[in-house]
Formats: C-alpha cells, sequence, structure tokens
C-alpha cells in the first residue's frame, strides 16, 4: 500500500490495482473465498479479514465486537 500510496499520490480504489505491479498476486483471504476485503476510507484505507464464521462484518475489530457483546466465547 505504501509503494502504491508514494508512486500515486493515494490508495488504489480497488485491491486488484496492486497486483501485478506491487504484488505478483493478491493474497487470499484465509476465511473468505477471495481476496482480503478491502476500501479506501476519508483517512487512509481499511484492509481486513473476514472473521473465522465466514461473514463480512465490515472490519469491526474483535475488540469492538466484545464490547458490543455480539461474539460469544466458549
Amino acid at each position: 500500500m505504501r509503494r502504491y500510496y508514494v508512486q500515486h499520490g493515494n490508495y488504489p480504489e480497488k485491491l486488484s490495482e496492486l497486483a501485478p505491479v506491487f504484488l505478483k498476486k493478491l493474497p487470499q483471504d484465509p476465511f473468505g473465498a477471495g481476496p482480503f476485503c478491502y476500501r479506501r476510507t476519508d483517512t487512509g484505507y481499511l484492509l481486513y479479514s473476514i472473521n473465522a464464521n465466514r461473514v463480512d462484518d465490515g472490519g469491526i475489530s474483535v475488540e469492538n465486537r466484545l464490547y458490543e457483546g455480539d461474539l460469544m466465547l466458549p
């Protein structure tokens, strides 16, 4: 991401813009069916993996989920 930013002055619109120039291929999300989730934000970007339950929660951190009480622990 940093190399892309230095060359273009902003972050890519889509993660796919990193390959094959900055990455040979996009790394695959270990829980998803494709690459990691990505979106630009007002202050930079958000890059995340979907949760082990295979639900895209929009990048909410585990700490926030614990605080909000929607993560069931064994």
